[in-house]
């Protein structure tokens, strides 16, 4: 039996179950991580189904307060044709995410999402209205995707074989 400095693990093996479960109910968050199961897999596919969604009722909440109060002399055309475009492609990698679990959908979201990032807080330093939590969600975000990908990737292999 391998000792380690840990006094956790140097105990029985009762308690050495309990801590590893503890440590790994904690790498929950991590992009990362191995899946249990095919279940545990899918749930992890809908996190990126919900970024997906968030990124479209991003583009939704834009169009609508831009026509809303936006000068009667300005090009409309961007956030009236262009956004709810953008919207639309962002619900349709939601669906197939969440219900088909695409690993194609989830590949273009992990494309999307940082592109999206490194553009947001770019406009966030522009307009001098950085703010650090914001920076915290998009990590999380990019995070999710990670999961996303490599969730719809098991999937997909699990399905095959």
């Amino acid at each position: 039996m391998c000792r380690t400095n840990s006094p956790e693990l140097n105990t029985n093996d009762g308690q050495r179950t309990q801590f590893l479960q503890r440590t790994q109910t904690a790498s929950r968050w991590n992009p990362f991580r191995r899946f249990d199961g095919a279940d545990d897999a899918r749930n992890a596919a809908h996190q990126g189904a919900v970024v997906s969604g968030l990124l479209a009722l991003s583009y939704i909440i834009q169009s609508v307060l831009y026509i809303k109060y936006a000068e009667p002399a300005d090009s409309l055309c961007l956030c009236t044709v262009v956004a709810p475009a953008v919207a639309a492609f962002a619900l349709l990698l939601t669906w197939a995410i969440y219900s088909k679990h695409a690993f194609w959908a989830a590949a273009v979201l992990l494309v999307w999402c940082p592109i999206e990032v490194v553009f947001r807080v770019n406009n966030m330093i522009e307009h001098k209205a950085f703010s650090a939590p914001w920076l915290f969600v998009y990590i999380a975000l990019i995070m999710a995707t990670i999961l996303c990908v490599r969730a719809t990737l098991w999937l997909r292999s699990v399905h095959n074989s």
